[in-house]
């Protein structure tokens, strides 16, 4: 029953990447676009990434916690996967110019 509220849990929570993503950074990036040093979009820029890996991070101690609680490893591992991929797949990058 813990085992599939959580997995139920980390799927919502990917969602919430998800959309931290294209909702607070991808604003924040098309604004840095055109005022590279406004305060408050590099603020936002900041608050979505932490954000991002936070919840990524939570995805990975749901997988320490059932393993602590008696779970096997293999029903932990994509936990783990999925926070540490999450976390990659959603890293700053460096801005493409298109000049």
């Amino acid at each position: 029953m813990l085992l599939r509220a959580l997995t139920f849990l980390a799927v919502g929570d990917v969602g919430v990447v998800y959309f931290a993503r294209r909702i607070l950074v991808g604003r924040a990036e098309k604004l840095l676009d055109t005022l590279p040093e406004d305060p408050r979009t590099l603020a936002r820029w900041r608050t979505g990434y932490l954000v991002i890996f936070a919840v990524s991070g939570s995805i990975a101690v749901y997988g320490v916690m059932l393993h602590v609680l008696g779970f096997t490893f293999s029903q932990a591992v994509p936990f783990f996967i999925a926070g540490f991929a999450l976390t990659l797949f959603f890293a700053p990058r460096r801005p493409i110019e298109t000049r």
